[in-house]
């Protein structure tokens, strides 16, 4: 039997074999090994990892329950990629879906919700990068502290108020975990009044929170001074900012009618983003129908596929079987 046995059990949510191997020894609970914790594959060499991060990253919650009560350390750190060095909590918001279940566990059992990962990542601040709204609500309620970046997201604007009356300079502060302005945290998240009180204390407009915003008259502008920004992105480096369109930050955004105003100017809905993903892969995170729809009908490909992820089956994944149908309907093969 090899060390490496249980963190495939917790990776295919293989309960009953979990439980097996922690009757054999108990020990295994808190054993860590260098593997990743996507697949189960050789990690990163000195970068460990233990079963519960496993289980936290793929919300294989009442494995998590098992694990813990075996002794594992719900606040000891493993390793992910795009979060760094991270406690289960950091993870389990990352991964896992949109279900809060395996958050509860981790702070029932006593979990810290303000640890941050080594890239600056706290567990709010990835749920709210990630739209994860229940994920968010538990938190909050278990004391995570909201930052500038993560206020601006959600749309708390008392507390977006208080911080940036302590200190104006926050708001030209980019988010350790991604890079971003609040003002364009605001903006990819569609939060309007979150984008005013920004504005109020000095953030300045691009074209992209422009078009996040649905503020029409900055978008005009912006393209009658350079035509070119049609297509522009926010940014083209690597890890840093959003790195779309501004159709794409409309769309994200749910601004339908700046949507139209792009479309008619001529941009794309094909026009990727530099992860690869269109303004419909987006529509498919969020769920926007409506938004979807104009997309379709501005001849979005509903079949363009990214790592083998189509808009269907990320549609899916996300639990947003509204859209799904709506994919279906206008052409998307299962």
């Amino acid at each position: 039997m090899t060390k490496i046995e249980i963190f495939e059990a917790t990776l295919h949510g293989d309960l009953n074999r979990v439980i097996e191997l922690l009757r054999e020894n108990p020990k295994r609970a808190s054993e860590r090994a260098e593997v990743s914790l996507w697949d189960g594959a050789s990690g990163p060499p000195g970068l460990f990892n233990s079963p519960l991060h496993v289980a936290a990253l793929h919300n294989r919650a009442e494995i998590a329950k098992v694990l813990i009560g075996a002794g594992a350390n719900v606040n000891e750190k493993g390793f992910e990629g795009n979060v760094g060095e991270a406690t289960p909590l950091v993870l389990a918001a990352f991964g896992g879906g949109k279900s809060s279940a395996m958050i509860k566990v981790l702070i029932d059992s006593g979990a810290h919700p303000n640890h941050r990962s080594s890239m600056g990542a706290s567990a709010l601040a990835v749920a709210s990068a990630h739209d994860k709204a229940e994920i968010c609500k538990v938190l909050l309620q278990a004391g995570a502290h909201a930052d500038l970046h993560s206020a601006a997201r959600l749309g708390m604007v008392d507390c977006l108020e208080q911080l940036l009356k302590v200190d104006t300079e926050l708001v030209t502060q980019p988010d350790p975990y991604g890079g971003s302005l609040p003002l364009e945290e605001a903006a990819w998240h569609g939060q309007e009044f979150s984008g005013a009180v920004l504005t109020r204390f000095g953030a300045t407009h691009t074209i992209h929170t422009a078009s996040g915003l649905g503020l029409l008259n900055i978008v005009t502008h912006e393209l009658h001074r350079d035509p070119d920004l049609i297509h522009a992105r926010d940014t083209e480096v690597p890890y840093i900012g959003k790195g779309a369109p501004p159709l794409t930050w409309a769309a994200r955004a749910n601004q339908i009618s700046t949507m139209q105003f792009l479309l008619h100017r001529g941009a794309s809905p094909n026009h990727p983003d530099w992860w690869g993903y269109c303004a419909l892969d987006h529509c498919a995170m969020t769920g926007a129908t409506d938004t979807a729809l104009v997309l379709i009908e501005a001849g979005a490909e509903v079949n363009r596929s990214i790592r083998g992820v189509t808009p269907l089956s990320r549609a899916k994944d996300m639990g947003h079987e509204i859209l799904a149908k709506v994919l279906l309907r206008h052409g998307a093969l299962i």
